[in-house]
């Protein structure tokens, strides 16, 4: 079997934004994957995207998707489902069969679905962390090719654990300065109000005081601070960015060991 560099960590040690940004300043593709309990999640990057994610738990499965969002009824997700297990056919393509669905609204269904699973795995506080360096074919052509800032900035926004994030930008007397490029603000896709809190941060103002006084509640513009710091447009005051060091040597508590090829999707 083709052997590949894998890093292992925990998310307990370091959130999810810092793992994606890390693979980000390598431009390196491949597979990260999370466990947590008995559910895996696998999120796949090429060319400075995520263009798929999967999740092993039922609840986040294509059916339950199409179920909450009305676009089945309980009668047709029972039906379906039922179907599904006793053939050798893929959910979608079952959907498209039986006139559930459209080609086109199927698509974009499952871009859909498979953003929310990527949004979820950001509230994730703890579990272990696998990447895998290399290209890997993701088990569905429907991509959602979301660029890694974007990812980034959106996933943390969405998250629910607002102190924790804080914590890694500083205490409440940290003073924070600005450093960022506008092309970097078009690619994470910053909205009018994101940019306002960006433009707020400023040594004169501490970290309690842009919570407080930013255009969202506290909790939005602390996790707001805390992707823009991963993303590398703010910084603690005094201190400089990091250069990326060679992707055989991942810091941050991932650790470097030689893996087989990921299994293939189920």
């Amino acid at each position: 079997m083709e052997k590949r560099y894998q890093f292992r960590g925990s998310l307990g040690e370091q959130p999810l934004a810092e793992i994606l940004f890390k693979a980000h300043q390598y431009s390196v593709p491949g597979v990260i994957e999370a466990l947590r309990d008995d559910v895996v999640k696998r999120l796949y990057l090429q060319s400075d995207e995520v263009i798929f994610a999967s999740s092993s738990d039922l609840e986040e499965s294509l059916g339950h998707f199409l179920l909450k969002s009305n676009q089945l009824s309980k009668e047709d997700f029972r039906r379906t489902m039922r179907d599904r297990r006793d053939s050798d056919q893929r959910y979608g393509n079952l959907i498209i069969d039986e006139g559930l669905l459209s080609p086109a609204a199927l698509r974009r269904a499952i871009q859909l679905q498979t953003a929310e699973v990527l949004w979820e795995l950001f509230s994730w506080t703890e579990g272990e962390v696998t990447f895998s360096i290399g290209t890997f074919e993701p088990p569905s052509q429907s991509r959602i090719h979301i660029p890694v800032r974007l990812a980034i900035k959106e996933g943390v926004k969405r998250a629910g654990d607002a102190k924790r994030y804080l914590a890694r930008v500083g205490t409440k007397d940290t003073r924070l300065e600005a450093d960022y490029e506008i092309e970097d603000l078009i690619v994470a896709s910053l909205e009018d109000d994101e940019f306002a809190l960006l433009r707020m941060v400023d040594p004169r103002h501490s970290l309690v005081e842009l919570c407080r006084s930013g255009p969202f509640d506290a909790p939005t513009n602390g996790k707001l601070l805390y992707a823009f710091k991963v993303l590398q447009l703010i910084r603690p005051l005094g201190s400089r960015s990091e250069e990326p060091e060679d992707p055989r040597a991942l810091s941050g508590g991932f650790k470097m060991r030689y893996t087989a090829r990921l299994k293939p999707e189920a």
